[in-house]
Protein backbone atom coordinates (compact mmCIF):
# COMPACT_ATOMS: atom_id res chain seq x y z
CA UNK A 1 0.00 0.00 0.00
CA UNK A 2 2.68 2.57 0.56
CA UNK A 3 3.43 2.30 -2.86
CA UNK A 4 0.16 3.14 -4.19
CA UNK A 5 0.22 6.05 -1.87
CA UNK A 6 2.62 7.37 -3.84
CA UNK A 7 3.74 8.69 -7.39
CA UNK A 8 5.32 4.98 -8.21
CA UNK A 9 4.53 3.24 -11.04
CA UNK A 10 3.73 -0.66 -9.83
CA UNK A 11 3.10 -3.57 -11.74
CA UNK A 12 0.88 -6.57 -9.45
CA UNK A 13 1.38 -9.97 -10.43
CA UNK A 14 -1.11 -12.36 -9.10
CA UNK A 15 1.49 -15.13 -8.07
CA UNK A 16 0.74 -17.84 -6.17
CA UNK A 17 -3.42 -16.89 -5.75
CA UNK A 18 -4.44 -20.06 -6.88
CA UNK A 19 -2.95 -22.11 -3.69
CA UNK A 20 -3.99 -22.04 0.01
CA UNK A 21 -0.35 -22.89 1.73
CA UNK A 22 -0.36 -25.52 4.70
CA UNK A 23 2.85 -25.44 6.54
CA UNK A 24 3.34 -28.34 8.50
CA UNK A 25 1.08 -30.77 6.71
CA UNK A 26 2.37 -33.96 5.64
CA UNK A 27 -1.22 -35.36 4.29
CA UNK A 28 -4.68 -33.66 2.57
CA UNK A 29 -6.18 -35.12 5.84
CA UNK A 30 -4.31 -32.52 8.45
CA UNK A 31 -5.82 -30.13 6.46
CA UNK A 32 -8.54 -27.53 7.64
CA UNK A 33 -11.91 -29.34 7.26
CA UNK A 34 -13.22 -26.11 4.43
CA UNK A 35 -10.57 -26.80 2.50
CA UNK A 36 -10.67 -30.50 2.01
CA UNK A 37 -12.11 -32.49 -1.49
CA UNK A 38 -10.36 -29.70 -3.21
CA UNK A 39 -7.14 -30.22 -5.64
CA UNK A 40 -3.99 -30.90 -3.75
CA UNK A 41 -0.21 -30.65 -3.88
CA UNK A 42 2.65 -31.54 -1.64
CA UNK A 43 5.20 -28.97 -1.75
CA UNK A 44 8.41 -30.96 0.04
CA UNK A 45 7.75 -33.43 3.02
CA UNK A 46 5.77 -31.00 5.24
CA UNK A 47 3.40 -28.44 3.28
CA UNK A 48 0.30 -28.83 1.38
CA UNK A 49 -0.80 -26.99 -1.32
CA UNK A 50 -4.63 -26.64 -1.74
CA UNK A 51 -6.31 -24.64 -4.65
CA UNK A 52 -8.25 -21.52 -4.17
CA UNK A 53 -11.80 -22.01 -5.62
CA UNK A 54 -13.42 -19.17 -8.00
CA UNK A 55 -15.17 -17.62 -4.94
CA UNK A 56 -11.76 -17.45 -3.48
CA UNK A 57 -10.17 -16.09 -6.58
CA UNK A 58 -12.98 -13.54 -6.99
CA UNK A 59 -12.59 -11.97 -3.27
CA UNK A 60 -8.86 -11.64 -4.14
CA UNK A 61 -9.35 -9.98 -7.64
CA UNK A 62 -11.77 -7.65 -5.72
CA UNK A 63 -9.47 -6.66 -3.19
CA UNK A 64 -6.42 -6.27 -5.28
CA UNK A 65 -8.63 -4.13 -7.60
CA UNK A 66 -9.86 -2.10 -4.56
CA UNK A 67 -6.25 -1.19 -3.67
CA UNK A 68 -4.96 -0.42 -6.87
CA UNK A 69 -7.51 1.95 -7.73
CA UNK A 70 -6.35 4.33 -4.90
CA UNK A 71 -3.12 4.04 -6.55
CA UNK A 72 -1.54 8.20 -6.60
CA UNK A 73 0.86 6.47 -9.61
CA UNK A 74 0.40 4.21 -12.64
CA UNK A 75 -0.62 0.61 -11.87
CA UNK A 76 -1.24 -2.27 -13.99
CA UNK A 77 -2.35 -5.78 -12.99
CA UNK A 78 -0.37 -8.58 -15.07
CA UNK A 79 -2.10 -11.96 -15.31
CA UNK A 80 -0.64 -14.91 -16.17
CA UNK A 81 -3.64 -16.75 -18.21
CA UNK A 82 -1.86 -19.95 -18.76
CA UNK A 83 -1.00 -20.32 -14.41
CA UNK A 84 -0.41 -18.51 -12.07
CA UNK A 85 2.26 -21.09 -9.86
CA UNK A 86 4.09 -23.98 -11.42
CA UNK A 87 1.51 -25.95 -9.52
CA UNK A 88 -1.39 -24.58 -11.60
CA UNK A 89 0.17 -24.88 -15.12
CA UNK A 90 -1.99 -27.38 -17.62
CA UNK A 91 -1.64 -30.95 -16.25
CA UNK A 92 -0.22 -30.18 -12.96
CA UNK A 93 -2.32 -30.96 -10.07
CA UNK A 94 -3.94 -27.48 -9.73
CA UNK A 95 -4.40 -26.55 -12.84
CA UNK A 96 -8.27 -24.85 -12.90
CA UNK A 97 -8.28 -22.58 -15.78
CA UNK A 98 -12.28 -21.79 -14.53
CA UNK A 99 -11.50 -20.47 -11.16
CA UNK A 100 -8.12 -18.78 -12.57
CA UNK A 101 -10.87 -17.30 -15.35
CA UNK A 102 -13.28 -15.93 -12.24
CA UNK A 103 -10.28 -14.07 -11.16
CA UNK A 104 -10.21 -11.96 -14.48
CA UNK A 105 -13.45 -11.28 -14.87
CA UNK A 106 -13.72 -9.72 -11.24
CA UNK A 107 -10.67 -8.39 -11.42
CA UNK A 108 -12.16 -6.34 -14.57
CA UNK A 109 -15.39 -5.53 -13.22
CA UNK A 110 -13.92 -4.17 -10.04
CA UNK A 111 -10.54 -2.14 -11.20
CA UNK A 112 -11.07 1.15 -12.14
CA UNK A 113 -10.10 2.89 -15.65
CA UNK A 114 -6.86 3.89 -14.33
CA UNK A 115 -6.06 0.29 -13.25
CA UNK A 116 -4.59 -0.94 -16.52
CA UNK A 117 -5.44 -4.78 -16.61
CA UNK A 118 -3.37 -6.89 -18.81
CA UNK A 119 -3.79 -10.60 -20.04
CA UNK A 120 -0.28 -12.15 -21.13
CA UNK A 121 -1.12 -15.26 -22.83
CA UNK A 122 1.75 -17.75 -21.18
CA UNK A 123 2.50 -18.92 -17.46
CA UNK A 124 3.85 -17.37 -14.92
CA UNK A 125 7.50 -19.04 -14.99
CA UNK A 126 7.47 -18.38 -19.12
CA UNK A 127 10.70 -16.73 -20.14
CA UNK A 128 7.70 -14.86 -22.28
CA UNK A 129 5.94 -13.43 -19.00
CA UNK A 130 8.78 -11.72 -17.94
CA UNK A 131 8.92 -10.01 -21.17
CA UNK A 132 5.22 -8.87 -20.87
CA UNK A 133 6.27 -7.58 -17.59
CA UNK A 134 9.34 -5.61 -18.96
CA UNK A 135 7.28 -4.10 -21.88
CA UNK A 136 4.78 -2.88 -19.43
CA UNK A 137 7.43 -1.47 -17.26
CA UNK A 138 9.20 0.17 -19.45
CA UNK A 139 5.65 1.73 -21.33
CA UNK A 140 4.70 2.66 -17.52
CA UNK A 141 7.91 4.62 -17.75
CA UNK A 142 7.20 6.28 -20.50
CA UNK A 143 3.89 7.56 -19.84
CA UNK A 144 5.21 9.09 -16.19
CA UNK A 145 7.52 11.66 -18.86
Amino acid sequence: TSALARDIPQIIVPGGLDMHIIPGATKMDEVPDMLKGRAWSMHGPNIVLVRTNAGEMEKAAKYIAQQANTSKGPVAVLIPVQGFSEASKKDAPLYDPESDSAFIRALKEHASSQVKVVEAQCHINDDAFADELIKLFDEMKEFRR
